[in-house]
């Protein structure tokens, strides 16, 4: 009987290991589709950040040749 007692705690410690490994590989998968994703959209992001200065940069001009006649 002990020694089925035994061999249950070994195979519970087995699977716990497997839980344990399997969640750690999630989180790396996890990781690596997001640094894939930052990857992919990196040259979007900085096309939009340049039509944002843009932007902004003819609303300062504009603003300036606005209060300037004032």
């Amino acid at each position: 009987m002990d020694s089925m007692k035994g061999i249950h705690k070994q195979m519970s410690k087995e699977e716990t290991n497997k839980e344990k490994n399997r969640g750690s590989n999630e989180v790396i998968a996890f990781v690596l589709l997001l640094v894939f994703i930052l990857l992919l959209a990196a040259p979007q992001i900085k096309i939009l950040g340049e039509t944002v200065r843009t932007a902004v940069s003819n609303l300062n001009t504009s603003l300036s040749t606005t209060l300037s006649d004032s």
